[in-house]
Formats: C-alpha cells, structure tokens, sequence
C-alpha cells in the first residue's frame, strides 16, 4: 500500500510541477507520429510493437534540452500519455466486442494490472532512495509498464477480432 502511494504522489508531483510550465507533459504531434510509425512498421514487418517502446522518450531525452530530471521524467510521461490513450481504445473496444463472463474478468484484470503497475514500480524506484535519477525513473517505470500493457491489450483485441 504504501509503494502505492509513494507512485500516486511521484506521479502527481511531477504532472503538478509541469503544469506551471504549460504544455510540457502533453503528448506532441512528432511524440505521436514516431510512435504510430514505430508501431505500423513493426506490424508490417510482423515483429511486435515493444521494440517500439521509448519511440519518442528516447530520442526527446536525448535533446540537449531534457538533459535533466524534469527534461527526462516530462520525455516519459509526455510519451506514456500516448500509450495511455493506445491502452484506453484497446480496452473500450475489448469492453465492446467480449461477452459476459470475458468483459467482466477483463475489468477485474485490468483493476489488478493497475496495482502491479504501481507495486512493481513503486518497488524498482525504492532503490533510488530520492536520489536525482528517482523521478527519471519512476516515469520511465510508468511509461513502459503502460506501453506493455497497451501492446498486450492490442493484442488479444487483434485475437479476438481474427486479424
């Protein structure tokens, strides 16, 4: 419970602190382009779509700009936000196209991944002890389980609907 909180905190702190710099957590149009290009090629080249995973954290981290923990924490977050929203379709549309008992184990599924989420990188960031890579890599935590979990949904999504 407690590595729980400890994830909720870290992560408002960083969206709170980010607001009063404007739109610099917020998903960009490049972040969007690179990750939808990632994800087609892989599914062209019949290779799964984790290689795509830091599509857009990767090289923004990279510029000169982020070179510090609000820069890489913002790179990750602004880059989770997409999975996010890649996640969320996969879901509703899973929710839509499942019968009953599917759509309700799913929901409880989902519930259950959202405490691993937290469990699991709540417990790889307890090792920083607050030092400056603890916000980098609790965002980066965030970013990647949610990319995981979007892809697995896409997935069983793509199953179920035999493509």
């Amino acid at each position: 419970m407690r590595v729980a909180l400890l994830y909720a905190v870290m992560l408002l702190a960083a969206a709170t602190g980010a607001r009063a710099q404007g739109d610099f957590l917020e998903t960009t149009a490049a972040d969007r382009s690179n990750l939808q290009a990632c994800i087609e090629a892989a599914h062209d080249l019949n290779t799964g779509a984790d290689q795509c995973i830091g599509a857009a954290a990767d090289p923004c981290m990279d510029h000169p700009d982020n070179q510090h923990t609000m820069g890489m924490s913002a790179c990750a977050v602004r880059e989770q936000g997409f999975w996010d929203e890649q996640l969320n379709l996969a879901y509703k549309e899973l929710r839509r196209v499942l019968g009953e008992p599917a759509r309700t184990e799913l929901r409880d599924v989902q519930r259950l991944w959202i405490k691993w989420r937290d469990a699991s990188c709540g417990f790889t960031i307890a090792y920083y002890d607050g030092g400056t890579a603890y916000k980098p890599a609790m965002a980066l935590c965030g970013m990647r389980a949610t990319a995981r979990r979007a892809i697995d949904l896409q997935e069983i999504l793509d199953l179920v609907k035999g493509r």
